[in-house]
């Protein structure tokens, strides 16, 4: 199965809090974020809300300097 790129963020020390690691919340706008492009892609309309969002299972650590990639 082919995965499309659908956006990039790089992880900077604003993005942190006091662990050093990525915000929950911000991970999830970024999510978000993705999110809308892709709708956006697909319907071809600029106004796009997001339903519903519950929550982001992190696998790993997100420190700054990290790129993260949405498909």
């Amino acid at each position: 199965m082919d995965h499309e790129l659908i956006t990039r963020r790089l992880c900077l020390i604003k993005d942190t809090g006091h662990a050093g690691v990525l915000w929950g919340g911000n991970m999830m706008a970024w999510v978000d974020e993705a999110g809308a492009i892709y709708a956006g892609r697909q319907v071809q309309h600029r106004f796009i809300v997001t339903k519903a969002f519950t929550e982001i299972d992190f696998q790993s650590r997100v420190v700054p300097g990290d790129m993260v990639s949405f498909y």
